[in-house]
């Protein structure tokens, strides 16, 4: 082997052919493979190159990706105009050489640093609050929610906690800041707000119901619709078991979903009582100096309740379709026989009112005739805890008279009192 002395200078290096293959050799050993299996375990982690296949292996040369099992970084290749990023799985992939559970602990451990928290998101890591500012300014750094995942019961709707939200106004609000904001002091008694009592904005944005939307199209209209109603800020939605109030109560904005429910038919609710929350017609009630006629406003309320059982029904039917592993259960109408009222209930499919034009639905001609259906059939009043059907002493079901009730509200609206504080109220809210 030539001296490595023998090559000092420039001027010593007139060598020959001879001498150069010797040179070659030289340095081709200083990498030759250790065949020895227990000699390549006795070498430094950092000095274990592998396999001769596995360093020299085509994709060394053709810009493919390098076995996993090669530590050191390919530096003959640099671009410097251009440099290589690592996208950061593969800056943190685990090397070949760690072949103990005590090196895999070591791993962990350095890697912690580097791990998010379970409620972090990596959106604003390594932004100044300048630049954010400046973000905002172009209408970024939008809304930041955060959810416990862990508490979902799989279908996102059902029991996914709201943990913390940052709004554009407030980067730096605390969990308990952010939840006196979103959520007014004002929750009934025993609901929890940010967990079973939100806001209409936070609910429809929850992960369950965006995963339902993306395979309902009218579930999609009926979150623009209570996201852009003019009294928005006022619905709220309450998850709750056994509930309040089975229909949207337009005193206090709130409409409740059963928490026992399956995740389609809270869906299914969202989508029928969201239509009611939305679709009160205050300009059409209120618009006047005086309060409408009697029949006219029976005639209102009754569109509305068919157009609210309308879009549950074409939610249903996109559910059905898009959503098969959520069940293929219709929309039931259950009504009680005059005839028979300490029988048992008359179930109606309701889907089947549906009107269909060269196989298309007529939503026109839809609700035309599920507003006569529920004009002459009452529905039976099932009992809170959603088992069975309430009952007077006598054993007779009781019912729910669409037209009767529509009557009822009518005394109170054609009050000349509370119609005229009803108007201003609804005026200084710019609501109408």
């Amino acid at each position: 082997m030539t001296a490595l002395e023998d090559f000092k200078t420039q001027e010593q290096q007139d060598f020959g052919a001879s001498s150069a293959r010797q040179l070659s050799q030289s340095v081709q050993d200083l990498f030759k493979t250790c065949g020895d299996l227990r000699a390549q375990k006795a070498l430094p982690e950092g000095l274990d190159f592998g396999t001769g296949p596995d360093l020299y292996g085509s994709a060394a040369y053709t810009g493919g990706r390098l076995p996993a099992s090669i530590v050191m970084a390919d530096n003959t290749e640099e671009n410097l105009e251009a440099s290589k990023i690592k996208a950061p799985s593969e800056s943190l992939a685990r090397p070949s050489v760690i072949r103990t559970r005590e090196d895999e602990a070591i791993w962990d451990e350095m890697q912690k640093p580097h791990k998010l928290g379970k409620h972090e998101s990596a959106t604003h890591i390594g932004l100044t609050p300048e630049v954010i500012a400046e973000m905002q300014k172009k209408g970024q750094a939008s809304k930041l929610e955060f959810f416990d995942s862990t508490a979902s019961s799989g279908n996102g709707l059902n029991t996914g906690v709201l943990i913390a939200q940052v709004h554009r106004d407030n980067l730096d609000e605390t969990f308990s800041q952010s939840l006196a904001r979103l959520h007014p002091a004002d929750a009934p008694p025993g609901a929890k707000p940010g967990i079973d009592y939100f806001n209409v904005n936070d609910f429809t944005a929850r992960k369950g119901v965006q995963e339902a939307a993306s395979a309902t199209p009218h579930l999609v209209t009926t979150l623009q619709e209570l996201r852009d109603c003019k009294w928005a800020k006022d619905i709220h939605v309450w998850k709750r078991h056994p509930l309040e109030f089975t229909d949207y109560n337009a005193e206090n904005s709130r409409m409740e979903i059963d928490s026992r429910a399956s995740y389609k038919r809270q869906i299914e609710t969202l989508a029928h009582e969201g239509y009611h929350a939305t679709h009160q017609d205050l300009d059409k009630l209120y618009a006047g100096s005086s309060a409408l006629g009697e029949k006219d406003y029976v005639d209102l309320k009754m569109k509305q309740e068919a157009g609210a059982f309308l879009r549950e029904i074409l939610v249903n039917e996109e559910l059905r379709k898009n959503r098969p592993d959520l069940g293929n259960e219709a929309i039931a109408f259950v009504w009680v026989d005059p005839q028979n009222k300490t029988g048992e209930p008359v179930k109606q499919v309701m889907n089947n009112l549906l009107v269909k034009n060269n196989g298309q639905i007529d939503e026109k001609a839809s609700l035309d005739a599920i507003e006569k259906f529920i004009r002459h059939h009452q529905a039976a009043i099932g009992n809170a805890n959603g088992i069975g059907y309430k009952r007077d002493e006598h054993g007779n079901l009781a019912t729910k008279d669409y037209v009767a009730n529509a009557k009822s509200g009518y005394t109170e609206y054609s009050n000349p009192a509370k119609f005229r504080a009803s108007q201003v109220h609804l005026k200084q809210e710019q609501y109408i």
